[in-house]
């Protein structure tokens, strides 16, 4: 009877050994996948936006039913870096008007956007997006 644990006593402190080393292994590895301490995740919170105020459409020379530029200002100055974009759509649900880059030097809080094309008429909606 002791000749077959004897027999088993060597192979199964092979695995037990083998066991453990991996079990070892796995550990070192998941302890080296710690992130630095940098600006890097997710979160929600509320987004507070930006105050626009005066703003002042310009209509075309040639046509007096199209917005050829607006200017208007922002709550806070925008670093020389911010992407700003407008948007002037109808309400009605549908494809929207197109996105017209805007350009704003600071520490000036005025924005103006040249080069639109948007009907007066169907113009009932402006949309800011800023991004820094």
């Amino acid at each position: 009877m002791f000749g077959i644990l004897n027999a088993w006593r060597t192979p199964l402190f092979v695995v037990v050994i083998a066991v453990s080393a991996v079990t070892a292994a796995g550990y070192t590895l998941a302890a080296g996948n710690t992130v630095p301490a940098t600006k890097a995740g997710e979160a929600g919170t509320a987004i507070s936006g930006y105050t626009i105020t005066n703003v002042v459409y310009t209509l075309a020379v040639g046509n007096p039913q199209q917005i050829a530029s607006m200017t208007f200002n922002v709550d806070v100055v925008l670093p020389a870096t911010a992407k700003i974009h407008v948007r002037l759509q109808d309400g009605v649900p549908g494809p929207a008007g197109p996105w017209y880059a805007c350009t704003n030097t600071p520490p000036s809080l005025a924005v103006s956007c040249a080069g639109l094309a948007a009907a007066v008429e169907t113009a009932d909606e402006l949309r800011v997006v800023i991004v820094q």
